[in-house]
């Protein structure tokens, strides 16, 4: 029987935000990619394995709560981006990015996360939704060389862009999942 890696409180964290995102958000009727709501015109792209994964304009969406769990010392950031695979948007990859630290001026152009950070963390993950059913394929592992760059943020518009890259172990197959090339650009987001 082979062991299977937990995993961490970060992908549930990020699981969990994307989950906000699908049952808070409607798709738009006429083009299933675009979530209807206030996710503005953000485009992402990355190449999972090597394929192509193209998140078109209003379908990333970003979050921010500074004061996480009630600690003014805890600030978790979240990027999600979709493409829907079909014309009813049921059936959706998604690629999750979850940026934690301790001091929000930390947000800022040209700040790196990494996910063995101990300062500043990050994850990423990479989803599928199957008839309203969603299974992480693979999430970043700490201690690994991911990294996340944030490379412009705009907190009066409340836009940000940035890079990132992360490999991860589906859980369910033992296959690798790798995400490289990965950019998004000004893409909306909420504060709470």
């Amino acid at each position: 029987m082979k062991n299977r890696r937990q995993p961490s409180y970060m992908s549930i964290f990020i699981i969990a935000i994307f989950l906000f995102f699908h049952f808070s958000c409607d798709t738009n009727d006429d083009n299933p990619n675009q979530i209807e709501g206030e996710l503005g015109n953000g485009e992402t792209t990355a190449l999972v394995n090597g394929e192509s994964f193209e998140a078109p304009p209003g379908s990333t969406g970003g979050l921010l709560q500074p004061e996480a769990g009630g600690s003014e010392n805890f600030y978790l950031f979240n990027i999600t981006a979709l493409v829907s695979l079909n014309n009813s948007g049921s059936d959706r990859n998604i690629i999750a990015l979850g940026l934690v630290g301790s001091n929000t001026d930390d947000i800022e152009a040209g700040t790196v996360w990494l996910a063995n950070g101990t300062v500043r963390a990050y994850t990423g993950s990479y989803s599928e939704v199957r008839n309203e059913e969603i299974k992480v394929l693979a999430s970043s592992k700490i201690g690994s060389g991911d990294s996340f760059k944030l490379t412009a943020i705009d907190t009066e518009a409340k836009t940000i862009s940035g890079e990132f890259s992360f490999s991860g172990e589906d859980l369910y197959s033992g296959n690798t999942y790798t995400v490289t090339n990965g950019k998004f650009k000004n893409v909306s987001y909420s504060e709470l």
